[in-house]
């Protein structure tokens, strides 16, 4: 196994904690921010067949348009599906594991 960054370390495992310990606070954000993703794709498909039907833009920038959306709605779509799982998922996190980690990465950052 790889040697790993402590400092990462640290932060993975507190966001860990806190998305456990609290969450509806850490899921708020997330849930803003893929429907921020699916509106913004949403409007770029209607824009991009918009212009691709009346013939304003070259059909290569209404296909651009319409590929850099369908990403949009990809990375929507995985944050809806990550949002779906985590409560399955967390019923499998040691947090004994994750509390004892953490403490030990902080009392090596404090002898060193």
């Amino acid at each position: 196994m790889e040697k790993s960054n402590p400092e990462y370390e640290k932060k993975v495992l507190r966001d860990v904690l806190e998305q456990v310990k609290n969450p509806d606070d850490t899921m708020q954000p997330q849930i803003k921010i893929r429907k921020v993703i699916f509106g913004l794709s949403y409007t770029g498909l209607i824009i991009s067949f918009f212009l691709a039907l009346n013939e304003l833009s070259h059909p290569f920038i209404s296909a651009f348009i319409a590929a850099v959306a369908g990403l949009g709605i990809g990375i929507g779509i995985l944050l809806k599906f990550i949002h779906n799982q985590w409560p399955i998922t967390k019923r499998h996190i040691d947090l004994e594991s994750v509390e004892k980690r953490l403490n030990e990465l902080e009392t090596n950052e404090t002898k060193n």
